[in-house]
């Protein structure tokens, strides 16, 4: 079982004193007062991810680069040090969710 942190706003402040190691990364969006998964990945390293999100076109990824200039958004951690358990949470979550994009990220 995945045990997800709270919510919170994805801004530089709030991502620099997030989970600083492996797991997934949910973005969400509000929808008319309803949270809505648009974006999980899975990362080496949650912290460095989030900020890099924020920092740095996402060129190679065009619709997070959309997401992320287009609108605020929230964001909810899993910290899950194996890979391989780290891998198919993220296909079991992707499996559930039909707006969220696959990605193995590094870093």
């Amino acid at each position: 079982m995945i045990e997800w942190g709270a919510d919170q706003v994805l801004d530089e402040a709030v991502a620099a004193v997030a989970f600083d190691g492996p797991g997934l990364i949910v973005l969400l969006d509000d929808h008319e007062g309803v949270a809505v998964d648009v974006w999980a990945e899975a990362s080496d390293n949650v912290r460095n991810r989030l900020l890099d999100m924020l920092r740095r076109t996402q060129a190679a990824l065009p619709q997070l680069e959309w997401l992320l200039r287009s609108r605020p958004l929230r964001f909810r951690v899993a910290a899950i040090r194996d890979p391989l358990m780290r891998f198919d949470a993220l296909q079991d979550l992707l499996g559930r969710r039909a707006l969220i994009q696959p990605i193995e990220r590094r870093g």
